[in-house]
Protein backbone atom coordinates (compact mmCIF):
# COMPACT_ATOMS: atom_id res chain seq x y z
CA UNK A 1 0.00 0.00 0.00
CA UNK A 2 1.21 3.53 -0.77
CA UNK A 3 2.43 5.60 2.18
CA UNK A 4 0.12 8.38 0.95
CA UNK A 5 -3.03 6.31 1.49
CA UNK A 6 -4.15 8.58 4.37
CA UNK A 7 -4.19 11.45 1.83
CA UNK A 8 -6.35 9.56 -0.67
CA UNK A 9 -4.07 7.27 -2.70
CA UNK A 10 -5.74 3.94 -3.38
CA UNK A 11 -2.87 2.38 -5.36
CA UNK A 12 -1.67 -1.06 -4.43
CA UNK A 13 1.80 -1.63 -5.83
CA UNK A 14 4.40 -4.39 -5.70
CA UNK A 15 7.18 -3.84 -3.20
CA UNK A 16 9.71 -3.56 -6.06
CA UNK A 17 7.75 -0.64 -7.60
CA UNK A 18 6.72 1.08 -4.38
CA UNK A 19 9.55 3.67 -4.37
CA UNK A 20 8.90 4.64 -8.00
CA UNK A 21 5.18 5.01 -7.34
CA UNK A 22 5.66 7.07 -4.17
CA UNK A 23 8.01 9.49 -5.98
CA UNK A 24 5.36 10.20 -8.61
CA UNK A 25 2.22 9.79 -6.47
CA UNK A 26 -0.18 12.72 -6.86
CA UNK A 27 -1.24 12.31 -3.22
CA UNK A 28 2.12 13.33 -1.73
CA UNK A 29 1.27 15.47 1.32
CA UNK A 30 2.13 19.16 1.13
CA UNK A 31 2.21 21.66 3.95
CA UNK A 32 0.82 25.11 3.38
CA UNK A 33 3.77 27.32 2.40
CA UNK A 34 2.67 30.00 4.88
CA UNK A 35 4.56 29.29 8.11
CA UNK A 36 1.71 30.21 10.47
CA UNK A 37 -0.68 27.73 8.82
CA UNK A 38 -0.71 24.04 9.77
CA UNK A 39 -2.74 22.79 6.79
CA UNK A 40 -1.49 19.56 5.13
CA UNK A 41 -3.12 18.01 2.09
CA UNK A 42 -2.34 16.24 -1.18
CA UNK A 43 -0.75 18.62 -3.67
CA UNK A 44 -3.89 18.66 -5.84
CA UNK A 45 -5.80 20.34 -2.96
CA UNK A 46 -3.13 22.89 -2.00
CA UNK A 47 -4.16 25.47 -4.58
CA UNK A 48 -7.78 25.42 -3.38
CA UNK A 49 -6.62 25.87 0.21
CA UNK A 50 -4.47 28.86 -0.75
CA UNK A 51 -7.39 30.49 -2.58
CA UNK A 52 -9.87 29.77 0.25
CA UNK A 53 -7.68 30.70 3.23
CA UNK A 54 -4.94 32.99 1.92
CA UNK A 55 -6.46 34.78 -1.07
CA UNK A 56 -5.37 38.20 0.27
CA UNK A 57 -1.75 37.02 0.52
CA UNK A 58 -1.64 35.08 -2.76
CA UNK A 59 -0.21 37.05 -5.69
CA UNK A 60 -1.37 36.19 -9.18
CA UNK A 61 0.83 36.63 -12.24
CA UNK A 62 1.30 35.47 -15.83
CA UNK A 63 4.35 33.69 -17.17
CA UNK A 64 6.81 35.95 -19.03
CA UNK A 65 5.25 39.12 -17.53
CA UNK A 66 7.02 41.47 -15.15
CA UNK A 67 5.83 41.30 -11.53
CA UNK A 68 6.51 44.41 -9.39
CA UNK A 69 6.95 43.62 -5.70
CA UNK A 70 7.31 46.20 -2.94
CA UNK A 71 8.30 44.19 0.12
CA UNK A 72 8.30 45.47 3.66
CA UNK A 73 10.75 42.87 4.92
CA UNK A 74 10.09 43.57 8.62
CA UNK A 75 6.52 42.23 8.23
CA UNK A 76 6.31 38.41 8.46
CA UNK A 77 3.78 38.11 5.62
CA UNK A 78 6.18 39.98 3.32
CA UNK A 79 8.89 37.35 3.79
CA UNK A 80 6.47 34.65 2.58
CA UNK A 81 5.34 35.62 -0.89
CA UNK A 82 3.40 32.92 -2.72
CA UNK A 83 2.71 33.46 -6.41
CA UNK A 84 0.15 31.60 -8.51
CA UNK A 85 0.35 31.63 -12.29
CA UNK A 86 -3.09 32.55 -13.68
CA UNK A 87 -3.42 30.15 -16.62
CA UNK A 88 -1.59 26.98 -15.54
CA UNK A 89 -1.97 27.44 -11.77
CA UNK A 90 1.72 26.73 -11.08
CA UNK A 91 2.74 27.83 -7.57
CA UNK A 92 5.96 29.63 -6.69
CA UNK A 93 7.48 30.91 -3.45
CA UNK A 94 9.66 33.98 -3.21
CA UNK A 95 12.08 33.08 -0.40
CA UNK A 96 13.41 35.98 1.64
CA UNK A 97 16.05 35.39 4.30
CA UNK A 98 17.10 38.34 6.43
CA UNK A 99 20.81 38.48 7.29
CA UNK A 100 22.96 41.23 8.85
CA UNK A 101 24.53 42.13 5.51
CA UNK A 102 21.24 42.05 3.60
CA UNK A 103 18.36 39.99 2.28
CA UNK A 104 18.93 36.63 0.59
CA UNK A 105 16.23 36.26 -2.08
CA UNK A 106 15.45 33.28 -4.33
CA UNK A 107 12.46 31.65 -6.04
CA UNK A 108 11.22 28.04 -5.92
CA UNK A 109 8.40 26.22 -7.68
CA UNK A 110 6.10 24.38 -5.26
CA UNK A 111 5.18 20.93 -6.50
CA UNK A 112 5.75 17.17 -6.45
CA UNK A 113 9.02 15.68 -7.71
CA UNK A 114 7.11 14.25 -10.68
CA UNK A 115 6.68 17.83 -11.97
CA UNK A 116 10.34 17.54 -12.99
CA UNK A 117 10.60 21.16 -14.19
CA UNK A 118 12.81 24.15 -13.57
CA UNK A 119 11.43 27.55 -14.49
CA UNK A 120 13.92 30.23 -15.56
CA UNK A 121 13.46 33.57 -13.82
CA UNK A 122 14.96 37.04 -13.68
CA UNK A 123 15.01 38.87 -10.35
CA UNK A 124 15.97 42.54 -10.11
CA UNK A 125 16.31 44.77 -7.04
CA UNK A 126 16.32 48.54 -7.65
CA UNK A 127 17.24 51.56 -5.57
CA UNK A 128 17.42 54.87 -7.37
CA UNK A 129 19.55 54.39 -10.47
CA UNK A 130 21.24 51.24 -9.15
CA UNK A 131 20.04 47.72 -9.88
CA UNK A 132 21.15 44.24 -8.87
CA UNK A 133 19.99 41.26 -10.90
CA UNK A 134 19.94 37.47 -10.90
CA UNK A 135 19.12 35.03 -13.70
CA UNK A 136 18.43 31.60 -12.29
CA UNK A 137 16.05 28.63 -12.29
CA UNK A 138 13.18 28.01 -9.86
CA UNK A 139 13.77 24.44 -8.70
CA UNK A 140 10.74 22.38 -7.70
CA UNK A 141 10.43 21.83 -3.94
CA UNK A 142 8.00 19.82 -1.84
CA UNK A 143 8.36 21.91 1.30
CA UNK A 144 9.62 25.30 2.36
CA UNK A 145 13.38 25.15 2.90
CA UNK A 146 14.49 25.70 6.49
CA UNK A 147 17.89 27.07 5.52
CA UNK A 148 19.05 29.73 3.10
CA UNK A 149 20.22 28.53 -0.31
CA UNK A 150 23.97 28.23 -0.86
CA UNK A 151 23.69 29.14 -4.56
CA UNK A 152 21.14 30.70 -6.91
CA UNK A 153 20.13 33.69 -4.78
CA UNK A 154 20.27 37.46 -4.95
CA UNK A 155 21.90 39.23 -2.00
CA UNK A 156 20.31 42.66 -1.56
CA UNK A 157 22.42 44.81 0.82
CA UNK A 158 20.75 46.08 4.00
CA UNK A 159 21.00 49.70 2.90
CA UNK A 160 19.36 48.91 -0.45
CA UNK A 161 15.84 49.84 0.62
CA UNK A 162 13.71 52.95 0.74
CA UNK A 163 13.48 55.19 3.81
CA UNK A 164 10.32 53.31 4.90
CA UNK A 165 12.05 49.89 4.72
CA UNK A 166 10.56 48.75 1.42
CA UNK A 167 12.52 46.60 -1.06
CA UNK A 168 11.57 47.18 -4.70
CA UNK A 169 11.85 43.98 -6.71
CA UNK A 170 10.96 42.99 -10.24
CA UNK A 171 10.45 39.32 -11.08
CA UNK A 172 9.81 37.59 -14.37
CA UNK A 173 9.17 33.84 -14.32
CA UNK A 174 9.37 32.23 -17.74
CA UNK A 175 7.46 29.24 -19.01
CA UNK A 176 10.18 27.86 -21.21
CA UNK A 177 10.82 24.16 -21.41
CA UNK A 178 13.42 23.69 -18.73
CA UNK A 179 12.66 20.04 -17.97
CA UNK A 180 15.33 18.35 -15.93
CA UNK A 181 17.25 15.88 -18.04
CA UNK A 182 18.62 12.83 -16.24
CA UNK A 183 21.80 11.30 -17.66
Amino acid sequence: MCRNSEYGCKETVNFSKKNDHEKSCTYIPFSCPFSLCNFISPFNQLSSHLIDKHSNSLRHFQFNSLIHLDLKIFEINETEVILKEEKEGVLFRLNVGIELIGDVISVNCIGPPSLNRRYPYDLIARKGGISLSLKSFAETIEEVPETLPSTGFLLVPSDFHSSCGTRKLELRIKNQDASIKHN
